[in-house]
């Protein structure tokens, strides 16, 4: 939380939150960040990507929301991640060297949310469900494979940048490469259905 941010609590009492990174100075020991994603806009993303059918389609009316960002050999996603998310990371990284010269400084990748095509199941992430037929894994198996090359992409730009600013990595993707939505969804979806919950 960069640039701090306005919570409202349950009886409408609202707070502004201080930017986090102010708290850091000369002695501030440790720093743990895990950043770009939003920078990216990866949860608008995954919604562009939610599929109707196993085969599509997205909101959009394509089969694919791969098609959408990628035309005419230009990936729109990969462009953003070296003129959006590069300059973001390189700031934020800057910033925190300077305010925090003496502290360890850890970059955290992103856990994997969606499989390789390796450790996709063959029968594809769609199928699984839950009570009232609601899918878990809502992408089709050309937008899993998409959106898991993204997700690598920026957690090689995350390892990059973070290097460059004397910080140590702490690679969640490594581990979870077979733990992800997909993986988990045929358990998740089941325990779903005999809670008669949609959400776990």
């Amino acid at each position: 939380m960069i640039v701090g941010q306005v919570v409202e609590a349950s009886d409408g009492t609202k707070t502004r939150l201080a930017p986090q990174i102010d708290a850091l100075n000369s002695s501030t020991d440790v720093v743990l960040v895990s950043a770009g994603g939003n920078d990216l806009g990866f949860a608008a993303i995954l919604f562009k990507c939610l599929a109707l059918a196993a085969q599509g389609p997205v909101p959009s009316g394509s089969a694919t929301c791969s098609q959408d960002f990628v035309k005419d050999g230009s990936d729109q996603l990969a462009s953003q991640l070296t003129e959006t998310v590069k300059p973001a990371l390189d700031a934020l990284y800057e910033q925190i060297s300077e305010r925090a010269p003496h502290a360890k400084k850890f970059a955290f990748t992103y856990p994997h949310l969606l499989p390789d095509p390796a450790t996709t199941p063959k029968e594809g992430c769609f199928r699984f469900t839950t009570k009232d037929g609601s899918v878990v894994v809502p992408f089709t198996d050309v937008d899993v494979a998409y959106l898991h090359q993204i997700q690598e992409q920026l957690n090689a730009l995350i390892r990059d940048e973070s290097v460059k600013y004397g910080f140590t990595v702490a690679d969640a993707s490594a581990r979870s490469e077979a733990r992800t939505a997909c993986s988990i969804a045929a358990t998740l979806g089941e325990r779903i259905r005999r809670s008669g919950r949609d959400r776990p």
